[in-house]
């Protein structure tokens, strides 16, 4: 997935957030910015991603230790993750919530993620199609409108 799709999906999934809470204003900038910002946080682990690219030592140090979509683009890494900082507070959940949407996305990439890493490295795809094309923005836009849907059936 690219960047562009990462934060269309950050974006989309702070303003449903924004919808349930219905914080003040200057709140519901604070919940898109944390979702994008968790969107895009897993790809500090390749050294060309959009996050990347503005903080360029630690991306190479976590590349060469994990790889790219290794330890940070894990289930157990998220897990560990909103257990530092999500279960504390509001916007470490909105940030969760957009790190889990960049892998859900990545899921649907034929690179796939590790999803039982550390235990197993092996990289699962639900669908097999190089990411960085249209595709990004198909798939993201057949998630988004699986959320609109299950959104309105709660």
């Amino acid at each position: 997935m690219n960047g562009t799709a990462h934060k269309l999906m950050g974006f989309f999934l702070g303003g449903v957030t924004i919808s349930v809470v219905e914080p003040t204003l200057p709140v519901a900038g604070v919940v898109l910015g944390m979702a994008v910002l968790g969107e895009l946080a897993p790809d500090i682990d390749t050294v060309n991603s959009t996050i990347s690219l503005r903080i360029p030592i630690i991306p190479k140090l976590i590349n060469r230790k994990f790889g790219h979509r290794g330890l940070l683009h894990s289930p157990l890494f998220l897990v560990l993750l909103w257990l530092v900082i999500g279960s504390r507070n509001f916007m470490g959940n909105v940030f969760c919530i957009g790190y889990l949407g960049h892998l859900v996305q990545d899921l649907f990439t034929c690179a796939g993620l590790p999803l039982l890493f550390p235990f197993d490295k092996k990289k699962i795809s639900l669908f097999p199609y190089h990411s960085g094309g249209i595709m990004d923005y198909v798939i993201t836009s057949i998630l988004i409108l699986l959320l609109l849907t299950v959104n309105q059936l709660i």
